[in-house]
């Protein structure tokens, strides 16, 4: 029993010597306290293995001194022996043991009998610690089977996604581009120049289409599985503003859509270019897609502190409350028609989800329905080359 501590709490110094003595033979470390205020501070400054305590003391009794001791997380699991010479009635010790106490020992103390209570309260703390212990366990392996489940939730609802994609998405525009260019190979003789344009104009919408998704799909897979690199260095971000607006004006002018965008000044953010490149396409292409003829869309940039807000914002249908809440997570399906008749799966901003998480940034929506939406992320400022 060495190293175990003891504190004893009584007013009358002859039995706090009495027990002390008696258990300073057995080794223990023995603390003495001579009031309850004073027992709380030396129980939450050496954590005892055991307290004993008297009942009747000044300033605050063996009683209050326990249900205190209860309430606080440090103590409440300290086995406490009421010691009385007074308050011996059954209703008296029922009383102490209903407040919290373990046991009772009544005065005058026989030393055995105040061995043999120390030892039971010890084996029930010992035996209460190794429960405790047990279930700290069984709680780790609870919540990291969760996590497991969690995770094979999330692996399953992107496989699900994937499947989806290619039975439906991907599908679709491969029927237009394999049946109307039969249809040119087979007939060709029986269409004028005018109607040849225009199947060849559907074949390459098709095409584009196809090979958008494809890019998204590949790039989004390759984020699941870590094989992307992360190379985040320091880059003007007007430069980069500029050059994925070029990339989507073909689109943009197809419906008349202007794009502007607030000066980013000198401002350098601190990215990954080939992640960057891909959230401001995919943002700035959903913008064009769900924006009517003749709308617009700004890019807005502001700084807070050391990371920039990006802002593509539009003037286009909108979204409800509930379709907000489903845009970036994996296990729900989106399919909203853009302005023309275009159709999307939502993987775009799945993956704009993932790399700026990887930046660690957050990206988010704000929108009304029928008056534009406006996708926001943020980045770092600056970082190190």
């Amino acid at each position: 029993m060495d190293n175990k501590v003891i504190l004893i709490v009584d007013d009358e110094q002859t039995y706090l010597d009495t027990i002390a003595e008696t258990l300073k033979e057995k080794k223990f470390k023995i603390v003495q306290a001579f009031n309850g205020k004073m027992g709380i501070t030396l129980a939450k400054k050496f954590n005892p293995d055991i307290i004993i305590v008297d009942w009747e003391m000044p300033e605050m009794n063996g009683i209050e001194m326990i249900v205190e001791l209860k309430k606080d997380q440090l103590t409440k699991d300290i086995p406490i022996i009421m010691c009385t010479g007074i308050m011996t009635s059954s209703k008296n010790l029922d009383t102490a043991l209903q407040a919290g106490a373990v046991d009772y020992i009544r005065k005058p103390v026989e030393p055995i009998e105040l061995t043999a209570r120390i030892n039971s309260a010890l084996n029930m703390a010992n035996a209460f610690k190794e429960i405790k212990k047990r279930n700290e366990q069984i709680e780790k392996q609870k919540i990291s089977i969760e996590h497991q489940n969690d995770e094979l939730k999330e692996i399953n609802a992107t496989k699900d996604r994937l499947f989806s994609i290619i039975a439906h998405d991907l599908k679709n525009p491969f029927s237009g581009i394999l049946g109307f260019s039969e249809l040119m190979v087979d007939s060709n003789n029986d269409f004028d120049r005018e109607k040849l344009i225009e199947f060849a104009s559907f074949i390459n919408s098709s095409a584009q289409t196809a090979f958008k998704l494809l890019e998204n799909l590949l790039e989004w897979a390759n984020s699941q599985t870590g094989t992307i690199n992360f190379e985040p260095k320091n880059y003007l971000l007007s430069d980069i503003l500029i050059e994925n607006i070029n990339l989507c004006n073909h689109s943009a002018q197809a419906k008349n859509i202007s794009i502007a965008y607030a000066s980013a000044d000198n401002l350098m953010i601190y990215a990954d270019l080939n992640m960057i490149n891909t959230i401001l396409r995919n943002l700035i292409t959903n913008a064009i897609k769900f924006t009517h003829k003749t709308g617009s869309i700004k890019i807005n940039v502001i700084q807070q502190n050391d990371e920039i807000i990006i802002g593509v914002c539009d003037n286009g249908i909108g979204m409800d409350e509930d379709t907000k809440n489903k845009l970036f997570k994996i296990d729900e399906k989106i399919s909203i028609i853009g302005t023309e008749k275009e159709k999307g799966t939502g993987l775009g901003l799945l993956l704009c989800k993932d790399f700026v998480e990887k930046h660690g940034g957050k990206i988010w929506v704000e929108s009304e329905l029928g008056k534009g939406s406006c996708f926001k992320f943020t980045l770092p400022v600056y970082g190190e080359n």
